[in-house]
């Protein structure tokens, strides 16, 4: 797989098809897939994770339910991976997007079945993207994943160039007072 990174403005807006589950690509079952028993463990790890992986989250989230969301790329153009940091267990912290271009390929009503073949590269791709987070980064010396502390960092992930970098406190509150 290519560098998964967080996509880009454009291409979250072109991600009109979002779910955080549907009938072929569910994110429960995609998440069990990809972590086993594991699945259980709490998603509050992610956002340290992902923050120190890929930066500070691009895109916004519902505050009352998440603490941060991202939208990760997949080695599919057009399919993007969301990941929803939460204190729920994996199972229910991954939701998948698509581009109109790729919603061309599946049948108007999703509840149909779609082409076999689009839908299990899509659905691999999607599992593959989610086994990607079990890469370590480092803080220091001490190397963790989506599941916690790793005894190696072998295969470490790329460090955000954000990671470490605070947000400025002017430019958030002139931000929010736009929307009050």
């Amino acid at each position: 797989m290519k560098i998964m990174r967080q996509l880009t403005d454009a291409e979250w807006r072109d991600m009109t098809n979002a779910y955080g589950s549907g009938p072929h690509f569910s994110g429960p079952d995609m998440a069990e897939e990809a972590f086993g028993d594991a699945v259980s463990q709490s998603g509050l790890l992610l956002l340290p994770y992902l923050y120190r992986r890929f930066g500070p989250p691009f895109t916004g989230c519902d505050s009352v339910k998440e603490l941060a969301s991202f939208w990760l790329t997949t080695r599919r153009k057009g399919l993007g991976l969301w990941v929803s940091c939460r204190g729920r267990s994996l199972r229910y912290c991954f939701g998948v997007g698509y581009s109109d271009a790729l919603r061309k390929r599946f049948p108007k009503d999703m509840r149909m079945d779609a082409p076999p073949k689009t839908v299990r590269d899509c659905r691999a791709a999607l599992v593959e993207a989610m086994r990607e987070l079990l890469r370590p980064v480092c803080v220091r010396d001490a190397a963790f994943n989506i599941l916690g502390r790793c005894e190696s960092d072998d295969n470490e992930a790329p460090r955000s160039h954000y990671a470490g970098y605070g947000c400025p406190r002017e430019a958030l509150d002139a931000w929010v007072a736009e929307d009050e």
